[in-house]
């Protein structure tokens, strides 16, 4: 064994380093920390790792809880698959041999083409605790042929250690805390954690106060999402009833909404504000968030996302999932990913369950700038489509007087004939610009507080339109 030798630059030496800085890495997950707090666990209570050089070899021994065996060796078969394609240059014609040793345990083989091993692994049931629960034992040999080449066996470990050993123990972990969220009532962390493993999903809960009186313009848009959106989602109920009165076929249509429009219209703020209003808990998904570089993570972490999503709206109630750039998941046939295709399948999967009345409190609603780089499919899920458009000028001049209440009618007339073909986003920049450029003027000057006055405003377009122009005439080629 390696214990007490000097190893200097041995390329095995090396590869335990890299193996050990991996293991490191995983075991700072955040999901797992929290979900250790929530249930009153150490890290170090439920995962063991030993790496250690033996001869010509690395050997690497994990031993962790999990409260679905099988589960764990699809994982690792996965993994092993993954590992086979990131070595495929230098071992083009390698083979992956899966053998079972009796009581329940299995070894997996990884050779050249000439048969010579490079790495094995025996995963196994350690020990079992009381109930459904197990401790795994997954102890790995690395061939000094196969450590040996530089950071592969950080890659091969990193890999292992995040969507096999860190992957299960999320599963096993979150699901205890689900399952006992209700039996938790009078424990003040409860929620709270719920939300926690949320956020570590890309997935935020918002809980801000904006009203749907806190946008300017947009009147006939308003009107559509409550009444298009937001009514047939609080009032289910009355709606069913309707149905049975006038349809043959009484099952639930296609449910959600998508909006799209040019970023800066104001999409997910009226979405937030009307769900705030109508006392519906929001959502908010980041579908980059969702995407992980390991291979075949992201469409696990996009299903349990939407699963969490769930949980969540049958513990707290009538609840909107915003899933924002969702055109950034592509068109399954337009797409070279396959992991873009499997995240797109996943969310086709659940958006199809929300349709059930066991899922009447669950609405999705989605966003884009470009609706026609969706997946069709997908599209085809959401009952509604919702444009936003540049606001026009009575919009504008309603924007304006949310950012700009001190003008009289006439200045905002003429701050609104500014910002022609500007959106509300752009308007607000405009009105920080002018607010800090007035700041400094009267800082500097020791001057007592005062408004901006219109000719800051005007000012603060120019400034804004002058800027935007230059930025897209370089990006358009025309600066050298």
């Amino acid at each position: 064994m390696d214990s007490g030798k000097d190893y200097g630059l041995d390329p095995l030496y090396v590869a335990k380093k890299d193996v050990e800085e991996a293991i490191s890495a995983t075991r700072s997950d955040e999901k797992l920390t929290s979900l250790g707090k929530r249930k009153g666990l150490r890290l170090d209570n439920i995962l063991e790792n030993k790496v250690e050089i033996d001869g010509d070899y690395l050997r690497v021994s994990s031993k962790y809880d999990t409260s679905d065996y099988s589960r764990d060796i699809v994982s690792l078969v996965r993994a092993m698959e993954s590992v086979r394609q990131f070595s495929i240059t230098p071992y083009p014609n390698s083979k992956l041999e899966i053998s079972y040793s009796g009581d329940e345990a299995y070894n997996l083989r990884f050779s050249d083409s000439k048969s010579n091993r490079l790495f094995s692994m025996h995963i196994s049931k350690y020990s079992q605790y009381s109930g459904n629960m197990d401790k795994i034992s997954l102890y790995t040999t690395m061939e000094k042929e196969f450590a040996s080449r530089p950071g592969y066996a950080k890659e091969f470990y990193s890999l292992i250690s995040k969507e096999v050993v860190m992957d299960g123990l999320e599963k096993t972990y979150a699901n205890l805390v689900v399952e006992n969220e209700e039996d938790d009532d009078d424990d003040e962390g409860g929620e709270h954690t719920l939300e926690e493993i949320l956020e570590n999903f890309g997935l935020t809960v918002y809980s801000g106060n904006t009203s749907i009186n806190n946008i300017g313009g947009y009147h006939d848009v308003k009107s559509r999402v409550e009444r298009e959106i937001f009514t047939p989602f609080i009032h289910g109920d009355m709606i069913k009833e309707l149905r049975e009165l006038t349809r043959l076929d009484k099952k639930n249509d296609t449910s959600g909404a998508i909006f799209y429009g040019p970023p800066g219209t104001g999409k997910t703020m009226m979405a937030r504000a009307i769900a705030h209003d109508n006392d519906v808990n929001f959502i908010y998904m980041s579908i980059s968030k969702i995407y992980s570089h390991w291979y075949g993570a992201s469409s696990k972490r996009m299903e349990m996302a939407l699963d969490l999503v769930n949980t969540y709206a049958k513990k707290n109630g009538k609840t909107v999932l915003f899933i924002d750039e969702i055109d950034s998941l592509g068109n399954r046939q337009s797409n070279y990913s396959g992991e873009s295709n499997k995240v797109i399948n996943s969310l086709l999967t659940r958006l199809s369950g929300v349709k059930s009345a066991e899922n009447s409190d669950l609405m999705f609603i989605a966003c884009t700038n470009l609706l026609d780089q969706i997946d069709q499919a997908l599209l085809s899920r959401f009952k509604t489509r919702i444009y936003f458009r540049a606001p026009n000028k009575d919009d504008r001049r309603s924007i304006i007087a949310t950012y700009a209440k001190t003008l009289n009618s006439e200045e905002m007339e003429r701050f609104a004939a500014k910002t022609e073909g500007l959106t509300g986003r752009d308007i607000e920049a405009i009105a920080s610009i002018a607010e800090e450029n007035h700041i400094f003027d009267i800082a500097g000057a020791k001057m007592p507080l005062t408004a901006p006055d219109i000719s800051d405003y005007i000012k603060a377009a120019e400034l804004f339109t002058s800027s935007a122009k230059e930025a897209n005439a370089k990006s358009s080629g025309l600066y050298s």
